[in-house]
């Protein structure tokens, strides 16, 4: 047989799964293996096709190419003034960049993260080979003060907006439910409430899937916060609301991967709760892309599901990221297994029952048939309560903060995970 030195995996639109299978295949072999960019890479200009690069932990997870109608897309948001809360976190950034390309009347940015707030407004500075945004505003504010995000309201009149602000971090909101409740909940309703008085055209609540038959604070704070989008959609006199629900996204802040390639750097040990522990993952900019398109085919009311392929095992992940650096799982690198943190799920969910869905008029973007809940009782005033208890008691525990929630999702008809 003839000596082979490298392998060149040449399918740039390949499947994780059919890349993962190639991979354990060339593993047995002494060849170094590399492979040409993503379809992503090549589509967002972030690489070119002759490019031939080392594997990433990010190709074992590859999806099918998404398709959307950027002229739509252009047309939809053309002269208009968009406003996206949490501007520099994983999501928001990445809405800030894809709208930026667009032919925007303003793009308002609204964020209270100081130093991220300056690497936005010098971008083209800091950022080598930045490609300039058109029309951005960056506006340093904390979206749970009701009076300066009125001032805001005021000055720029924003016509869309993208409420991306929230804390993420199952097991810190665990620890911090009052400031889940303040940040993901009190503030959802202060930018929501704005919105309605001052006629914006679309509010589109950034989502996820830990707001499904929920188990944790995170969870349940996101699920009220659907609860208020929904409460809005069908009372406000104009205007569309409206939440995008999906799972992790692919080099968030805290996310799985850079955790596991800094444990390998180091050395190990790899950490991973549990060997059945599965997530959805999806790129950053397959989401944002998706959100921009469910936004604009809204009429009003919808929990939209992004089609997130099949959930990936964490224990397999990590097994693969150890083989991909040219280490041996359990020899080179120990693994060891933690044990599952509170609050967490072995597995995610997208709706409360399977098949509980419908298709829309994009092939990768569902709508959940609960997305209008029950009664929707009082909500507005049940969260004013809520919110008002948990600022008003300094030492409001954990377990009345958790009872309060899930007493009141199961009031409007939200099933939980005990």
């Amino acid at each position: 047989a003839k000596e082979i030195n490298q392998i060149i995996i040449t399918m740039p639109s390949a499947s994780g799964s059919s890349i993962r299978k190639i991979v354990r295949f060339c593993e047995k072999t002494n060849a170094r293996v590399k492979i040409l960019p993503g379809i992503w890479e090549i589509i967002l200009g972030d690489a070119y096709l002759h490019q031939i690069r080392d594997i990433q932990p990010e190709d074992l997870l590859g999806r099918e190419t998404v398709t959307i109608d950027v002229r739509h897309l252009e047309a939809f948001y053309a002269g208009k003034v968009v406003m996206v809360t949490g501007a520099c976190g994983s999501i928001g950034k990445e809405l800030v960049e894809q709208l930026g390309q667009f032919p925007l009347q303003r793009l308002v940015a609204v964020d209270r993260n100081e130093n991220e707030m300056y690497y936005l407004q010098y971008r083209d500075v800091c950022l080598k080979n930045a490609v300039p945004l058109k029309n951005i505003v960056p506006v340093l504010a904390d979206v749970t003060d009701q009076q300066r995000m009125r001032a805001i309201f005021e000055e720029h009149q924003p016509q869309i907006i993208f409420h991306a602000a929230a804390y993420k971090h199952v097991p810190l909101m665990e620890c911090f439910p009052q400031e889940a409740v303040k940040n993901n909940i009190e503030a959802t309703g202060i930018v929501a409430n704005l919105a309605e008085e001052f006629n914006v055209q679309y509010f589109t609540l950034i989502s996820t899937d830990k707001a499904v038959r929920p188990k944790n604070i995170m969870g349940y704070t996101k699920r009220i916060a659907e609860l208020i989008v929904q409460s809005k959609a069908e009372h406000a006199r104009q205007g569309k609301y409206l939440s995008v629900r999906f799972g992790n996204v692919l080099g968030s802040s805290g996310s799985i991967i850079p955790i596991l390639k800094r444990q390998i750097k180091n050395g190990g040990p790899v950490t991973v709760t549990s060997r059945e522990a599965k997530r959805y993952f999806m790129t950053i900019s397959e989401a944002v892309q998706l959100i921009l398109q469910a936004t604009s085919m809204a009429r009003g009311g919808e929990i939209f599901v992004l089609d997130m392929g099949e959930q990936v095992s964490i224990d397999a992940l990590a097994h693969d990221m150890i083989r991909l650096m040219g280490l041996v799982p359990g020899q080179d690198i120990k693994i060891e297994y933690t044990g599952m943190r509170p609050g967490e799920k072995l597995e995610e969910d997208l709706f409360e029952h399977r098949g509980e869905y419908q298709a829309s008029a994009h092939d990768k973007i569902m709508v959940s048939l609960n997305g209008h809940a029950a009664a929707l009782k009082d909500i507005d005033r049940a969260i004013v309560r809520l919110t008002h208890q948990v600022r008003s008691e300094k030492h409001l525990d954990e377990a009345a903060i958790r009872e309060m929630l899930r007493a009141l999702l199961v009031e409007n008809g939200i099933s939980i995970t005990d």
